[in-house]
């Protein structure tokens, strides 16, 4: 007595089940019944946009029995009756279990495959707009570059600059409004390459140029009035502070010191953007110490302006020299009350323009060495 037959007449049916890599199969024996041995190849793998597969019956089979295709709620159809069905498309990346059974002279046989349906990776660049003054440095990113299939990233950042970083960092230093463009290649067959393009994502404001004069910049008791001039350049506001607590909206324009010390004033400028910038000078006021000196004398014996020295207070380490238009040396004294009378080697010198030269210390500036060169005109 055949033993599947036995079983199948006692209604015990012998059910086993073989695996295979492509997929495994349920059957029955069912006597001596034609076998049944159905099967499929569930093709290769296709990413989710246009998915499309098509599934043919195969094994073994008389063609006569009943046919039940198995896709699952992800799929349209989820189920089919046919023989063999064509354009089975699924709504979701994953790993499907497609199952065929075949009901054939009171025999059944099952067989069930998996089929992939791949993810498309999203990528998105993440590109609010910037703007700002130049310079402008801006950090770029996209958060798909995690994905792994990602090999190369390209970036265009509109101004002549590139890069292969994945996150760079660029530093746009011309004023203007670019167009950043990113190619993102990857080894995913359902991507290959990607590009983007934001149109006007930076826009770089031109800076304003602070610029700033002052005479004089070295002040005593009898000259602490200070003329500044706007230098700045591409500016509709400018601001400065004068280092002793005032300040001005107006850039140009005199300043008074009233006491010694060494100034910083700093200006601001601005333009219609909001851009800044910044521009300082010293100021050097020394009230504790002076030194002038008179560009012409006459020593004709009326009692006038009869000699030629410095007025100096505060001064330490004295010492002149006066040059006639040779070169020629003709007075030297280190005594700052001791001035020129207008002779040499006792004889009057002729009405001319001489040079002279003197060196000085400022006492109440650590010795500071200090030199000054003038021209002088004797008159008869």
């Amino acid at each position: 007595m055949d033993l599947r037959a036995a079983r199948h007449l006692h209604g015990l049916p012998h059910c086993e089940s073989r695996h295979s890599l492509r997929g495994y199969r349920l059957y029955y024996f069912c006597g001596a019944a034609p076998l049944l041995n159905p099967g499929f190849v569930p093709g290769p793998a296709q990413c989710l946009q246009n998915n499309s597969f098509n599934f043919t019956a195969a094994g073994t089979f008389q063609g006569t029995g009943a046919f039940q295709w198995t896709f699952g709620p992800n799929a349209a159809p989820a189920s089919s009756s046919q023989q063999n069905v064509s354009g089975v498309t699924f709504n979701a990346p994953g790993n499907y279990s497609v199952t065929l059974t075949v009901s054939e002279n009171g025999c059944v046989d099952s067989f069930t495959a998996v089929v992939t349906v791949l993810p498309e990776p999203v990528f998105s660049f993440n590109a609010p707009p910037v703007t700002g003054c130049n310079p402008v440095t801006v950090q770029f990113s996209d958060s798909s570059f995690a994905d792994t299939s990602v090999t190369m990233v390209i970036w265009n950042f509109g101004d002549g600059g590139t890069s292969t970083q994945t996150n760079p960092n660029h530093v746009y230093t011309q004023a203007g409004t670019y167009d950043v463009s990113v190619i993102i290649v990857t080894n995913n067959p359902c991507v290959g390459t990607v590009s983007f393009t934001v149109t006007g994502m930076v826009t770089v404001y031109p800076a304003p140029k602070a610029g700033l004069s002052a005479t004089p910049t070295t002040l005593t008791m009898f000259d602490t009035l200070v003329t500044f001039t706007d230098m700045s350049q591409g500016a509709t506001n400018c601001w400065i502070w004068y280092g002793d607590g005032d300040s001005s909206s107006n850039c140009g324009g005199t300043h008074a010191y009233g006491a010694s010390g060494n100034y910083t004033v700093t200006q601001i400028v601005e333009n219609q953007y909001g851009c800044r910038d910044q521009f300082e000078l010293l100021i050097d006021a020394d009230m504790d110490a002076i030194f002038w000196i008179p560009n012409a004398f006459t020593p004709n014996h009326d009692g006038k302006n009869e000699m030629f020295m410095p007025v100096a207070i505060g001064i330490q380490n004295f010492r002149m020299w006066i040059f006639d238009r040779w070169g020629n040396l003709i007075f030297e004294t280190i005594d700052v009350n001791h001035g020129w009378n207008g002779t040499f080697k006792g004889d009057r010198c002729q009405q001319d323009v001489y040079v002279w030269k003197c060196e000085f210390e400022k006492a109440s500036k650590d010795n500071t060495p200090y030199k000054r060169i003038g021209h002088v005109s004797l008159v008869h």
